[in-house]
């Protein structure tokens, strides 16, 4: 079984993240995630920015390599946010 990510399932495996601090980087999000999910669990983070100044809107993009991740994802942000870890 080929275990590579489908270009036809893109959406099942991505995610969007909003309402994020306009200072936080693609970068240091791919880590908060890999620390979570687990190393190279990150495929692609792009950062949603304004087309004329540049500026980050605080929102992020993220594709994973399985549609798996996501439900784990989910999880765990139900996990942070019931402790307070998220708030």
């Amino acid at each position: 079984m080929n275990d590579e990510p489908r270009e036809d399932d893109s959406e099942a495996r991505s995610v969007f993240v909003s309402q994020l601090a306009a200072r936080l980087t693609a970068r240091d999000l791919g880590y908060f995630f890999e620390d979570k999910l687990g190393e190279n669990t990150v495929l692609d983070a792009r950062i949603v920015t304004d087309r004329l100044s540049r500026r980050s809107k605080g929102s992020v993009s993220f594709a994973f390599p399985s549609s798996v991740l996501i439900l784990i994802l989910i999880g765990l942000g139900s996990a942070m946010w019931s402790s307070g870890q998220l708030t």
